[in-house]
């Protein structure tokens, strides 16, 4: 099985604070890889790093046919992007556009589509998020978690062969955790795009991953299954992360 994104010894600092340490790992088409760990850790940096979002250092990441360096070109970033959808913890709506002009912008924009094909796309991913009766409003009068949902269908609408979600409830209220959840559950269940999600649900990455990657201090400390991962971490720190978490959690 050939690899939908290899990341290759990468390492990122701001500063003196080295926040990726040499990061490797590699998920395969159509995987679901769930990454956990503290704040501060390089979560959210690794996931950056992989859309090139957050420039990095050393090492290389491909995704698909794509392998971006330190010193891509504008060019070689543009053409990754178009494989990679990403969903922010913070929406991102453009709030001066409806839900349908904040889905058609891109497809149209990026990949060329006209504006009825674009359209049509939309209508169908807003209609997967249940939320098809919201197209004409402006984010604005959405909830949070009607918001992030939108972000979703936006991030659908490319079409992508890989799909970033990074801590996509941790701005919203705790009653509306649970819809945005449930639309990544049935995306993840699909298995027809490679998902990499950071998240603080541990319920959620032990239910929808297939692998779960725990980071503390800028380095993978521990890999695997689930069950495993969950049940009989191999690490110590692993196991200190996770009793701390999980007594709190109720898990």
């Amino acid at each position: 099985m050939s690899l939908v994104i290899k990341v290759d010894n990468v390492r990122k600092r701001y500063g003196a604070n080295e926040v990726l340490k040499g990061i490797s790992f590699d998920v395969n088409p159509g995987q679901v890889v769930a990454i956990i760990g503290t704040s501060g850790s390089g979560k959210t940096t690794m996931l950056r790093c992989i859309n090139f979002l957050t420039p990095f250092e050393s090492g290389s990441i491909t995704v698909g046919d794509f392998n971006l360096t330190p010193n891509a070109s504008r060019f070689d970033v543009r053409a990754l992007r178009k494989k990679i959808g990403y969903v922010f913890q913070q929406f991102n709506l453009w709030p001066h556009k409806t839900v349908l002009e904040n889905l058609i912008l891109a497809p149209m924009m990026l990949n060329g589509i006209d504006k009825t094909t674009a359209v049509e796309k939309a209508q169908l991913f807003l209609k997967r998020v249940g939320l098809l009766q919201k197209i004409n409003e402006y984010p604005s009068r959405l909830s949070g978690g009607q918001q992030q949902r939108v972000a979703i269908a936006r991030a659908l609408a490319m079409d992508p062969q890989v799909l970033l979600l990074d801590e996509i409830t941790s701005a919203l209220d705790p009653e509306l955790v649970g819809e945005v959840l449930k639309v990544v559950r049935e995306i993840a269940q699909e298995h027809q795009r490679t998902l990499v999600i950071v998240t603080h649900e541990m319920a959620f990455a032990r239910d929808v991953a297939d692998e779960v990657i725990f980071m503390d201090h800028g380095v993978i400390v521990e890999r695997g299954k689930p069950q495993q991962i969950f049940s009989n971490p191999d690490q110590e720190r692993t196991r200190q992360f996770l009793n701390r978490i999980l007594s709190n959690d109720g898990f």
